[in-house]
């Protein structure tokens, strides 16, 4: 079984890269990473040159841990150009070696003197406190599932004829947010809407997390992308106005005559 704090293993990454560097991005991707009882520092221990072990606060941030196995990005945010593919793991359940005591001994033993005396000793935040303090942060964060994307698409340039233009759009949000953000429940395309809207409702919040940092201002289709959380107020349910209506059924019905209704534009109908 997975500890409270899981510990990661990176490797692959520069060799010259900081704890607080490999730690801003960690917590970047996959959240929240415990704070040294003592020092109140992320913990992250470089091992070797180009390995290092991360401590996690919530279990949660496994999740998405393939987001972190396999990224080049490390430095993107630098301006730096793609580097090798970080390989990130889970540490080996049972191996002494990289428990969380093992790692950083000082804070172990701060931690469960804290315990043992049941006294908040200052300066010394104990994990219990780190996870109240990290809710409390923003708490509304940890429960939020729901996402937005506006500007997907505009409702005035899909073909009428095209019956499949919304079916795939669906499965394209699916197969994306899938593959760079976590697992999710539901997508819904607003077929309607102005503001060509899709809602997106992940499994936890640290996909629904993911999913706005990594679409929103991004550009699809040629159009810049919002993304935001649900307000849990806008109903994006939009109504096909009658020239909509009548746009479609003409464009279908020429669609009908091309396709061999006849002179007549579809003599056999009813």
């Amino acid at each position: 079984t997975v500890s409270s704090s899981p510990v990661v293993l990176v490797s692959d990454v520069p060799d010259d890269a900081t704890v607080d560097e490999i730690a801003q991005w960690a917590e970047k991707v996959c959240g929240v990473i415990k704070r040294h009882a003592l020092t109140q520092r992320p913990m992250v221990k470089v091992l070797v040159p180009g390995t290092a072990a991360i401590v996690f606060l919530f279990e949660q941030s496994l999740y998405n841990l393939h987001l972190l196995d396999g990224d080049t990005a490390f430095r993107a945010v630098a301006g730096g150009a793609p580097l090798r593919p970080v390989r990130a793991e889970v540490a080996p359940v049972g191996d002494a070696r990289y428990s969380e005591a093992a790692l950083f001994p000082d804070a172990a033993a701060a931690e469960a003197d804290a315990q043992r005396t049941k006294k908040k000793q200052r300066g010394v935040l104990d994990e219990q406190r780190q996870r109240a303090n990290a809710l409390s942060w923003e708490e509304e964060q940890y429960t939020k599932v729901h996402v937005i994307i506006k500007n997907l698409f505009d409702p005035r340039a899909v073909d009428p004829t095209d019956l499949d233009f919304y079916p795939q759009l669906k499965k394209d949000i699916k197969q994306e947010c899938l593959a760079q953000c976590g697992k999710i429940e539901s997508v819904k395309v607003f077929e309607h809407s102005p503001d060509g809207v899709a809602a997106v409702k992940f499994k936890e919040w640290l996909g629904a997390d993911r999913c706005i940092k990594l679409m929103d201002g991004r550009f699809f289709d040629g159009r810049r992308l919002a993304c935001h959380y649900y307000d849990g107020v806008t109903n994006y349910a939009v109504k096909e106005s009658d020239e909509m209506k009548k746009r479609r059924q003409e464009a279908f019905g020429a669609w009908l005559g091309d396709d061999g209704g006849g002179g007549d534009g579809g003599g056999n109908r009813d």
